[in-house]
């Protein structure tokens, strides 16, 4: 082979070397990992695709402060099992052989949280009539989030808010609310709150004193029917002026009797006599009690009587 010749050969080769495909040359990737987005609890799946000099070697990273390796996460697929909220974030792979290395794009992988609904919401209310209400739940999950309120499990038309207002209260709106939220990858119910609605009445005696009260009767009150008989005293020893103010305070002054079964609960006891007169209901009771503390006597011993 004459001189000339051999510089020939020699620059082709050189020339293959360092610009023919497989020759000296760090992997090239074809195809992206791609961006997924999975529910909590499901297989992310990322995947990655590459030529050069075999053999190829791979390792997926996930970003932190910084790319850093996972573990045994070294082939062209990378799966992640059981994906949970803090799976969320950007991964890549690398590429690598005898000539050298190669980052993917960064893929980034979206975890969807289904809808949960912090325990006790919404709260049971008790309101009198004509006045206003707000049912209210808190919630966490991936938005965005629907609502749909439902009273005595049938959905309300356009009640589709977190909140929930009911405008001029009637007794015909008491009973059981509870709402249902969603999301793209799940559904949370809440609990059950009651709504009780009080009729108002005002009972004036013979020598004209005024005593404003209200009613409360059970869901799907039956008039033919007895019910438990609960009083709410409002104020200081039965004092006021302002019983509505006596309904965020359920409890303080109670007096408790059934058709079968009277007895007497609370916290501040004085002897009296009242008549209770409404448009569909008349209530007498007599009541004689002392205060436990004071004569020794217990608000259970006392005597009273109950006329339905």
């Amino acid at each position: 082979m004459n001189h000339s010749l051999r510089l020939t050969v020699i620059t082709l080769l050189l020339f293959l070397a360092a610009d023919g495909p497989g020759f000296g040359q760090a992997p090239i990737i074809t195809t992206q990992p791609q961006d997924q987005t999975n529910a909590v609890g499901t297989a992310a799946t990322f995947t990655v695709t590459a030529t050069g000099n075999e053999p190829l070697a791979y390792q997926w990273q996930k970003y932190t402060t910084a790319f850093t390796n996972l573990a045994d996460c070294t082939n062209a697929t990378f799966v992640l099992t059981n994906v949970q909220a803090a799976d969320e974030g950007d991964y890549r792979v690398v590429v690598t052989n005898l000539d050298g290395a190669t980052n993917s794009s960064a893929a980034h992988l979206y975890v969807i949280l289904p809808p949960e609904i912090i325990a006790g919401r919404p709260s049971d209310k008790a309101v009198a009539s004509g006045t206003s209400v707000a049912l209210s739940v808190s919630t966490t999950g991936t938005l965005p989030l629907s609502y749909q309120w439902q009273w005595e499990g049938v959905d309300l038309p356009d009640a589709t808010n977190q909140l929930f207002t009911i405008q001029n209260v009637q007794v015909t709106n008491q009973g059981a609310y509870r709402v249902l939220v969603t999301n793209l990858v799940g559904a949370a119910t809440s609990r059950v709150a009651m709504l009780m609605v009080a009729e108002g009445w005002v009972y004036t005696n013979a020598q004209g004193r005024r005593l404003p009260y209200r009613l409360f009767v059970p869901a799907q009150y039956d008039p033919a029917k007895k019910y438990p008989l609960v009083l709410f005293w409002n104020g200081i020893d039965g004092v006021g002026t302002n019983n509505l103010s006596q309904l965020a305070d359920v409890g303080q002054y109670v007096l408790l009797s059934t058709p079968t079964q009277p007895s007497i609960r609370a916290s501040s006891w004085r002897r009296s006599r009242r008549q209770f007169q409404g448009a569909a209901h008349s209530v007498s009771i007599t009541t004689g009690w002392g205060h436990s503390g004071r004569n020794g006597r217990t608000p259970e011993s006392a005597p009273n009587r109950v006329q339905h």
